[in-house]
């Protein structure tokens, strides 16, 4: 049960007359009507306000109907009753148990002035939010729209979902309120009980079921708003309610708080995992160490050893030498069997293809390459003489990593695949890493380049202005990895996929 649904279950219970015990002592709502009335035929004598011309009187007969006298008929309306409620309560239309329901005032407001403007938005969970004010200096309104302590204010025109919010006006100073709220003022009821009743799940049945809906918008007029059957107690247990429900809003309040924060927790430990996943497998822990593997050494010298061929050839140029790797650089420690190497010494970085112009290629922009932890990307197909100028190019089996802000960050790489005549062409934010050598498992780079120690080393050698900043060649040339056995990468890579899976299919 969410917060929302536990605060809606107490305030349903609550109008049920089912959070606190009746007291037979106390007097019931019957007398209390009786008092509203004598009270609004005062105000009306004094001239201080209109006589309703449709006043409601409803009663229980002996079987247990509710009828209803209005404009001199009676009517059974038992069918309209929602829910039953204690003897000593009464039902009652809303109309019937305040003093009047005013409109706001319909001048605009500005960001300065004498007076606060409350609207729609400052309706916030029954009471009043106040981070976002308008103001008003026009006298009259601030005479004729002034706010007084325990008035309720409706929310008559909004979304669907929103129109009928009603929220409490505790506040001591001034303030009005504008057009698309209506004022009304409990009389001798509790204005906390009767804004509880207006928060609740039978109050926005009601509203859904009332309103009219427009454009973008529903509406809900007086008319209807003063139809509302309102299940009214005894005024003493009015106020017991009320001290009840405000005990448990901060327990409501800290169980949300916690709530929000096991949903947060829920939504990251799945990338969580991830992160923690992937660094185990770097460095060694994700799979046992087999013995007879041939170790990472034996590895480097073969694709030394190939490298050195393929330059001779003039399959690939000599670039200038790497500086050797001090023990001040390793961030961690790895396996007997493993080996710290430089980058730039297992890929080539940056290739450019050699393809004739009308081949068919797959072309890339950065949209196509997907982020996350995850080996996907997609392509349109251009022919070569469109894309082979200004852009980068790449071909089946490279490892494309994005360089710039955010994409680097949200990890956006793949190993390239399914390209038509291999090769292909992107944005320039990439950069590319080519196996010339064809000895390492290409999946266990890929997923290196997405551990939160690459992605953070990369962030922390960004180059360029905010907003447009990148990591360089230099960066990926001297990155240093942890390279194991071959037949190693290729158990870590197919334990971290099988783990990964896993976790995709429980999000």
């Amino acid at each position: 049960m969410t917060a929302q649904q536990l605060k809606a279950s107490i305030l349903q219970l609550a109008i049920q007359g089912k959070l606190v015990p009746q007291i037979p002592e106390d007097e019931p709502a019957s007398e209390l009507l009786k008092h509203i009335k004598a009270e609004k035929d005062a105000l009306v004598k004094a001239g201080k306000l209109k006589k309703d011309k449709h006043e409601s009187v409803i009663t229980r007969s002996e079987d247990g109907r509710y009828l209803e006298k209005k404009d001199g008929k009676t009517t059974d309306i038992t069918d309209e009753i929602p829910f039953d409620i204690p003897d000593s309560w009464e039902w009652t239309r809303l109309g019937t148990m305040v003093d009047s329901f005013q409109y706001g005032t319909a001048e605009k407001a500005s960001p300065s002035g004498k007076v606060p403007v409350l609207r729609m938005g400052n309706l916030q969970n029954g009471e009043i939010d106040y981070t976002k004010l308008v103001f008003s200096s026009n006298e009259n309104d601030i005479q004729q729209y002034k706010l007084h302590f325990g008035d309720l204010l409706f929310n008559r025109t909004n979304s669907a979902e929103l129109v009928g919010k009603t929220s409490v006006f505790r506040a001591d100073t001034d303030a009005i309120f504008a057009g698309y709220l209506i004022r009304f003022r409990p009389i001798l009821a509790n204005s906390f009980y009767v804004n509880f009743v207006m928060n609740s799940s039978y109050q926005r049945g009601y509203c859904q079921s009332v309103r009219s809906d427009a454009i973008n918008q529903s509406n809900i007029n007086a008319q209807k708003l003063n139809l509302f059957l309102v299940p009214l107690p005894p005024l003493e247990e009015q106020k017991r309610i009320v001290a009840k429900i405000e005990g448990l809003l901060p327990h409501i309040e800290e169980y949300g708080k916690a709530e929000t924060a096991l949903s947060k927790l829920n939504a990251e430990l799945p990338e969580q995992l991830k992160k923690s996943i992937l660094q185990w497998a770097i460095q060694g822990r994700l799979v046992p160490q087999d013995p007879t593997d041939e170790p990472a050494s034996e590895l480097l010298k073969r694709i030394k050893s190939e490298k050195a061929a393929l330059i001779k050839s003039g399959k690939l140029k000599k670039e200038k030498p790497l500086p050797p790797i001090s023990e001040d650089e390793i961030p961690f420690d790895i396996p007997e069997s493993w080996e710290w190497v430089r980058l730039g010494s297992l890929f080539h970085i940056s290739p450019r293809n050699d393809v004739e112009d009308d081949v068919d290629v797959g072309f890339m922009p950065m949209s196509l390459l997907q982020e996350g932890f995850r080996n996907s990307h997609s392509f349109e197909v251009r022919k070569w003489c469109q894309v082979k100028n200004g852009f980068t190019h790449f071909m089946n089996g490279d490892i494309v990593i994005a360089k710039i802000t955010p994409c680097f960050q949200n990890r956006k790489s793949a190993i390239i695949s399914n390209l038509p005549n291999e090769f292909g062409a992107g944005t320039t934010e990439l950069h590319v890493l080519r196996d010339e050598t064809h000895l390492l498992c290409l999946r266990y780079f890929l997923w290196m380049f997405k551990t939160h120690a690459f992605i953070e080393s990369g962030v922390k050698h960004f180059t360029g202005t905010a907003g447009q900043q990148r990591i360089g060649k230099d960066f990926l040339s001297n990155y240093l990895v942890p390279i194991p056995p071959l037949a190693e990468q290729k158990r870590i890579v197919e334990k971290l996929e099988t783990l990964l899976s896993a976790l995709d299919n429980q999000t």
